[in-house]
């Protein structure tokens, strides 16, 4: 073998081994790329579970909350405000008690905040959690116009992120009746 077939071979290698490499981190790119869409995704399927969950138990949609040392939510296109039967151990229902749970966005974030009636024996836990960040849009619609008398709503959730330098945006849709429906 001469030196001349030799340098061919090792620029032949050479391309060769440079083809392998864009493909690999191509592939890791575009593997990430999906990975951040699903991720999107995910975070709205998950939102639309917890809310379908705690909508279908809500006896009624409150006006407002005042939350003592805490800001007042009020529901419309912005915020919902429930009233949900208490739930206690055995996963029996207070007759007459009610827990409190609100939604809210919080910047990108949307946020469920309950405040369970402890002298009932709630087994629910007081406090505020995120429920997933990205939020891009949150909207909660009533089938009445005083939103207190609605036994149905529907939620509009857009979640966004951004992917390989565009925006990656899911978009999703929740109808649910509530459990004072006649």
């Amino acid at each position: 073998m001469t030196l001349a077939e030799m340098l061919v071979g090792v620029f032949v290698m050479g391309i060769a081994g440079w083809i392998v490499y864009d493909v690999y981190v191509s592939a890791g790119r575009f593997s990430g790329s999906e990975q951040d869409r699903i991720e999107v995704d995910v975070s709205a399927n998950r939102v639309l579970t917890v809310m379908d969950q705690y909508l279908r138990q809500a006896k009624s949609v409150l006006a407002q909350y005042p939350t003592s040392g805490a800001p007042t939510y009020t529901s419309g296109d912005s915020a919902v405000v429930l009233a949900l039967p208490t739930t206690l151990a055995g996963n029996t229902l207070h007759a007459s008690a009610t827990d409190i749970a609100v939604f809210y966005r919080n910047g990108t974030a949307l946020v469920l905040l309950i405040d369970a009636d402890e002298g009932a024996s709630s087994t629910r836990t007081d406090g505020t959690r995120e429920i997933t960040a990205n939020v891009k849009d949150a909207f909660f619609r009533y089938n009445t116009v005083a939103v207190t008398s609605a036994t149905a709503a529907t939620v509009l959730l857009r979640t966004q992120r951004t992917v390989l330098g565009a925006p990656y945006t899911q978009t999703a849709l929740l109808n649910v009746t509530f459990r004072n429906h006649p």
